[in-house]
């Protein structure tokens, strides 16, 4: 399907696959191909860069405290500007990523929502990403990156390589880093924490596949196939199927409980903040201040993720 040599990917020396030890240059270099436009070897490639349009929506590492705020205590919660912040202290001399210029920003967002070991990839890199509908693979050797079918592409169907696979999948960490919510399978994970009394912390987890399919407590073997190979929506629906027949009524009651506890300790219910969601993005038809919209469009982000949160876990209780 595509074949990338080590000498057209933005990031390594030369034609290796070696990347330099100081990542600030890797950034440097890349934020100086974005300056010079037509010049740059790579234009057609970065041409197609939207990281930061204010219309895709942006990554959460950007977001302000207001817009994390509005994800209520759900994953990901707190912080999710590690990476801003480590460019700003070791690459801008403390400057703040808001204050950069426009390529230093470009650079650094493209790096968190596409490198690949600080690699850029052109092309391949601007595929979209499906756990559920994968259809390719790649492998990397001396000469470069190669990239095939897992099976037959009809003409017109899309193309999808996947971010993230395994255990490291949850839909929280695909949000935090990337923006957007896995379409399926999707991976819920939380702490719960516990009573009052000193319970003691344990991870709740659950599959939501097609047709409201739930795998409740999903054991590893499902878990390392996402990612990793093109999954068989029946034969994956049947595993579910028998994992779930197979866990005690202890099992469910006390998953029933962590999600009825979760829901119940949060601001504002699925139901209300869809009314809350139509109402914000009513403003987006009104003229706005660039620095406005894009707190807006974060804030209509973080509501319509908690609202998917609160429902995937409604869906996967009534399941149990």
């Amino acid at each position: 399907l595509l074949f990338i040599p080590w000498k057209i990917v933005l990031g390594t020396v030369g034609d290796t696959a070696t990347v330099p030890e100081n990542i600030c240059e890797v950034l440097q270099n890349y934020a100086s191909e974005v300056e010079a436009g037509y010049e740059s070897f790579w234009y057609p490639y970065l041409a197609l860069d939207d990281s930061l349009s204010t219309v895709v929506g942006r990554v959460p590492s950007l977001w302000s405290d207001l817009a994390l705020s509005e994800l209520q205590g759900l994953p990901p919660f707190g912080s999710t500007a590690g990476l801003t912040d480590w460019f700003s202290s070791n690459c801008a001399e403390g400057e703040s990523f808001n204050n950069l210029s426009s390529s230093s920003r470009t650079a650094l967002v493209a790096a968190i929502t596409r490198a690949a070991g600080m690699r850029f990839l052109p092309i391949y890199d601007l595929l979209n990403h499906h756990n559920g509908l994968l259809n390719t693979k790649s492998w990397a050797d001396v000469a470069g990156d190669t990239v095939t079918t897992t099976r037959d592409i009809a003409k017109g169907e899309e193309i999808f390589m996947t971010y993230r696979g395994g255990k490291e999948n949850t839909v929280s960490e695909i949000f935090r880093r990337y923006g957007f919510v896995e379409s399926w399978p999707q991976y819920w994970s939380w702490t719960d924490r516990g009573d009052e009394d000193g319970g003691m912390a344990s991870t709740v987890h659950f599959l939501l596949l097609p047709d409201k399919a739930v795998t409740i407590n999903p054991p590893d073997s499902m878990l390392s196939q996402i990612g990793h190979t093109a999954l068989h929506l029946g034969d994956f629906l049947a595993s579910s199927e028998n994992h779930n027949q197979g866990l005690s009524a202890d099992q469910l009651i006390q998953f029933s409980q962590a999600g009825q506890g979760l829901i119940s300790s949060l601001n504002s219910t699925a139901e209300e903040d869809i009314v809350l969601l139509h109402k914000m993005e009513h403003y987006l038809s009104r003229d706005l201040q660039p620095g406005e919209m894009e707190q807006l469009r974060d804030l209509i982000s973080a509501v319509d993720y908690r609202i998917r949160f609160k429902e995937s876990i409604q869906t996967a209780i009534e399941v149990a």
